[in-house]
């Protein structure tokens, strides 16, 4: 959990998702979405296709 707080919404993440989300942060899976100065996890939040198909990419090589 300790990566995931220098994003400003970190301390909203469920328990459930915080050892999920620190792992995918980690290793690059994810990296947040950013609004001025201010990082956001946006784990509520919707993901287009081509962030899907980034995260999917990235993925692959985490796995190893």
């Amino acid at each position: 959990m300790d990566t995931l707080l220098s994003y400003s919404d970190a301390l909203t993440v469920p328990d459930y998702a915080a050892a999920a989300l620190a792992w995918a942060e980690s290793t690059g899976v994810i990296n947040g979405r950013v609004e001025g100065e201010t990082f956001y996890l946006d784990h509520g939040g919707s993901a287009t296709r081509a962030e899907l198909a980034a995260m999917l990419l990235r993925l692959a090589p985490a796995q190893d």
